[in-house]
């Protein structure tokens, strides 16, 4: 007894999971502005060192967003 198994076909069936928005925290972000990013949704990756490139550092990171400017908000990298 065998079966035949085919990958598109199980891809096809499987639900959509849909893609986590993920911002970078460079040094200076308070655990406020994670916090409320987290409660919006995002996933949040927080910056250990300092970098020269904070869009550079959050693309290595895998993030499509970082969060800078006056108003603490994400900004798309």
């Amino acid at each position: 007894m065998g079966f035949s198994l085919f990958a598109d076909a199980l891809a096809k069936a499987a639900p959509h999971l849909e893609k986590v928005r993920r911002v970078f925290l460079p040094i200076g972000s308070t655990p406020a502005d994670a916090h409320r990013l987290r409660k919006d949704g995002w996933a949040t990756i927080a910056g250990l060192t300092c970098v020269d490139d904070n869009k550079a550092e959050a693309k290595r990171l895998g993030c499509d967003h970082v969060l800078m400017g006056m108003g603490q908000e994400p900004v798309a990298v």
